[in-house]
């Protein structure tokens, strides 16, 4: 599991879990609401299911080998229309004898962080809807970009609203680990940019795997160099090397995929 952050009341651990056998000696006390309304049965074995998985991340509280609180996001089965990814919320979970510590709160605020794109949930609880309320999520507006026609009771915290409430330094003695947390983020964008690569065919045998690099001033925005790599598929310059960049004006953040010798972009894909 990699350490994400420490909250000095009480000794906990937020991490954010990486392998189905890290779950395995936790303590579960207390946490039973989702074996209450969802007959979530083996709550253990749901959430190393879950691990098991490529695409969901899962992150939790832990205090004396007990997990405390958990979430987890998935990547939606849509995006909006200028391509941003869109996490949902599936599960959120802090134990009866552990609410009132803002545990479900640094879990938000950690995932806020982490996740790229636009964050939606579906509330179970008017207690809930309350909660997810007051940290920026609405009803979706008519024009949103994203297609909720068939969500109904869905909240959505867009991605610029994200950035707005989760930029700023935590000001309830949370103690980040800045480099794990940047870590974990950029590792979901490599994932985004995988899935939006796969689906353009003349990029569908580029090998990606990306690593922060070091960053230069481009006029209004701020490129940063992540990695070179080989692609089988040469670009029409006859170039083989394509640059992955990230581009952010300060407010909204972008992937591009260009080609190293010319310049030529083949993918901008919105974070």
């Amino acid at each position: 599991m990699l350490h994400l952050a420490s909250s000095a009341a009480g000794g906990l651990q937020y991490v954010a879990f990486e392998r189905p056998q890290e779950v395995q000696s936790l303590g579960l006390k207390g946490l039973g609401y989702f074996k209450r309304t969802l007959g979530m049965s083996d709550y253990r074995g749901n959430l190393r299911s879950w691990l098991t998985r490529p695409g969901p991340v899962v992150l939790g509280c832990i205090a004396e080998n007990a997990l405390l609180g958990w979430c987890m996001f998935e990547k939606w089965d849509r995006s909006d229309r200028d391509k941003t990814p869109v996490y949902v919320l599936r599960m959120i979970e802090v134990g009866a004898e552990h609410r009132g510590q803002r545990i479900g709160l640094n879990l938000m605020t950690l995932a806020g962080m982490i996740v790229p794109g636009h964050l939606v949930t579906r509330p179970l609880s008017a207690n809930s809807q309350q909660f997810f309320e007051a940290l920026g999520f609405l009803r979706p507006p008519e024009e949103a970009q994203i297609d909720f026609h068939d969500k109904f009771g869905y909240l959505l915290l867009p991605s610029e609203a994200k950035q707005r409430v989760f930029s700023g330094p935590p000001d309830n003695g949370l103690g980040l680990v800045a480099g794990n947390i940047t870590a974990c983020a950029d590792r979901l964008k490599t994932n985004v940019l995988r899935q939006e690569l796969s689906r353009v065919p003349s990029f569908a045998q580029a090998f990606m795997s990306t690593v922060p690099g070091s960053a230069a001033g481009t006029g209004d925005h701020q490129k940063t160099f992540i990695k070179t790599d080989t692609s089988r598929i040469p670009c029409a310059c006859g170039s083989v090397t394509i640059a992955f960049h990230t581009l952010t004006n300060g407010q909204s953040e972008q992937v591009s995929v260009e080609c190293a010798k010319c310049g030529n972009v083949w993918l901008t894909v919105p974070i």
